[in-house]
């Protein structure tokens, strides 16, 4: 006969209203304020531009000192440097219009033009000059140039143009290097070396 079998318990059965294997809620996930990360790149900004500020303050500080410093050593020039320049060249100057005068030989005017100017004017240029005066070149009978032996003034323009109107020509133009002037039909214009530091001569062409 066969045997009656046991009826099976019944097996346990999970809850329906629990979902199996889902995580614990334990609330939002705490977020790191964004504004930290803005501050720290704001601290090194105002830290580069304060180091920064720092350098141009101390150039600026270090050039004006500088600026100071070469001032300072400008104004300690020697006052007497310019005056002992001047005597220097002065005296090589009237050296170089000596030595001018000294090598040049004398001549006579020849043609008929020039012996008629050179018999007015080698008297006043004797006169203005204290008889230091050479006739260097008669060209052509077209121009006349006369050495001195002393550096040529405006004064000395000045004196020869009075003298020549003293003996009968006619001032047309005049500066402080020269004149023209005029006498029956001729025309005389006359040059001088004013101020040169190395000759002292009248030039006169007609």
């Amino acid at each position: 006969m066969d045997q009656p079998t046991s009826p099976t318990p019944p097996q346990p059965q999970a809850p329906q209203n629990e979902p199996a294997n889902e995580p614990l809620d334990v609330g939002p996930t705490p977020v790191a304020p964004k504004s930290s990360g803005a501050l720290t790149w704001l601290i090194i900004i105002l830290l580069i531009v304060l180091l920064g500020g720092g350098t141009y303050y101390y150039l600026f500080i270090y050039s004006g000192s500088q600026t100071s410093s070469s001032s300072s050593t400008e104004s300690v020039t020697p006052a007497t440097t310019p005056s002992s320049t001047t005597g220097t060249s002065t005296t090589s100057t009237a050296a170089a219009i000596t030595k001018a005068y000294t090598s040049t030989t004398a001549i006579k005017p020849t043609a008929a033009k020039s012996i008629a100017l050179d018999s007015d004017l080698y008297a006043i240029l004797k006169t203005t000059f204290t008889d230091e005066v050479k006739l260097k070149e008669d060209f052509n009978g077209t121009m006349l140039t006369y050495v001195v032996n002393r550096a040529i003034t405006a004064a000395d323009v000045t004196s020869v143009l009075t003298d020549l109107e003293t003996a009968g020509y006619t001032k047309m133009t005049a500066d402080t290097s020269g004149f023209t002037v005029s006498k029956s039909s001729a025309t005389y214009v006359f040059t001088f070396s004013v101020a040169s530091t190395s000759k002292a001569i009248v030039e006169v062409t007609f």
